[in-house]
């Protein structure tokens, strides 16, 4: 059994530490036991301290090796296809330090943009999975398995297996809203966006660009058609989208999807007079003849509207808009007069007989008074 021995707390070395009390000294087989775990404790350090260097070790070696991988391929021009193999073969962190390394004195990328080189699809599992997952389709589907059907397929499955909350990334990357309709048929490419959940403010762009097949009334309408009435009214407030209508179809075509979109009728009107010279006369009639009288009222309160009008509709034309539009009668009656061209004397004398008497004789008041200074018809009685 081991032997404690105590020293009186009056001994010299007690007094000089200030101690009031009584400490053991171990001895024996107590001392050993002690020194044993001081020897562990020295082994478990130097071990963790090996482990340490190791890791070291191997981190730096790695590093080397992904220089040596980079070095390898960036030999020449460094090009896109050269960046991804030496992502599958280094990884990421090989492609981060070659374009720190090009921007401190190596040879610069030439093909190649710091933008490109960061573009790293995320391991499966982590943020952007979706993203990446419809970009290895367009990137990596080869033979006879590229046909539009396919990768169509493919890309609607991994859109319907992917967490949901990812679909918000990925119908707003630019790499995919650049790609689809390139290596998509248009059809299709809105198919997948669709798919993702985009609104019709982000499909617009790909329904109405160009390509190699031409955007069409119906890919447009249908994509309107198939939008809620607040998606609708969005768009109707982005002038570059309604602008992209325009110039996607014909201006005949255009009215007919703004129309589909809910336009208004100074909205539909403009439209059809914008551009080239003269208007779209047959579809803005019909637009004019079908709309609400709050919408008439409206046009007929513009004046840039009115004047557009009676400068792009031929006289004749014009007097329908006008009689579609329920302008007053006088108005109607300078119209057969006003403008280029001969005036229009038989419309000026149909309106006239046409017109109820108390019509005709309230717009005289309210537009020419002096005329009633000269008038010689006598009385008559109100028709």
């Amino acid at each position: 059994m081991a032997r404690v021995v105590t020293r009186s707390a009056n001994s010299p070395g007690d007094q000089a530490a200030g101690s009031d009390a009584r400490r053991p000294v171990r001895t024996g087989r107590a001392v050993s036991a002690t020194a044993q775990r001081s020897k562990q404790q020295r082994t478990g350090t130097d071990k963790g301290l090996r482990q340490n260097n190791s890791a070291q070790h191997a981190s730096s070696s790695t590093a080397t090796a992904s220089r040596e991988s980079a070095s390898a391929i960036t030999g020449a021009a460094i090009t896109r296809d050269n960046l991804f193999a030496l992502q599958r073969a280094a990884g990421n962190a090989a492609v981060l330090r070659l374009v720190h390394d090009a921007g401190h004195g190596d040879p610069a990328p030439s093909a190649v943009t710091v933008a490109d080189a960061v573009a790293q699809r995320a391991p499966a599992g982590m943020p952007g999975k979706l993203t990446d997952d419809i970009n290895r389709v367009l990137d990596d589907t080869v033979g006879a398995a590229r046909t539009d059907a396919k990768m169509l397929a493919a890309i609607l499955k991994k859109i319907k297996t992917d967490p949901v909350n990812e679909r918000v990334i990925a119908r707003t990357d630019p790499r995919i809203v650049r790609r689809l309709p390139v290596d998509l048929t248009r059809s299709s490419a809105l198919t997948v966006l669709r798919g993702l959940q985009a609104t019709l403010t982000q499909r617009l762009p790909t329904a109405t660009a160009a390509g190699v097949v031409a955007p069409t009334l119906a890919g447009i309408t249908k994509e309107i058609a198939a939008a809620p009435a607040a998606e609708r009214k969005a768009v109707l407030a982005e002038p570059s989208l309604l602008a992209g209508i325009e110039v996607a179809v014909t201006r005949a075509q255009s009215l007919t999807a703004l129309a589909t979109l809910g336009a208004g009728l100074r909205e539909l009107l403009n439209a059809g007079m914008r551009g080239a010279a003269g208007a779209e006369t047959v579809p803005m009639l019909r637009a004019a003849a079908a709309a609400p009288a709050g919408e008439k009222s409206a046009v007929l309160a513009d004046g840039a509207t009115r004047t557009q009008l009676a400068a792009r509709l031929t006289r004749s034309d014009n007097l329908k808009m006008l009689g579609a539009l329920g302008a007053p009668f006088v108005d109607q009656l300078n119209a057969t007069v006003t403008g280029p061209g001969a005036a229009d004397g038989a419309t000026a004398f149909r309106l006239a007989t046409a017109a109820r008497f108390s019509t005709r004789l309230v717009d005289a008041v309210f537009s020419s008074p002096e005329r009633l200074l000269n008038d010689r018809s006598g009385w008559r009685d109100a028709t």
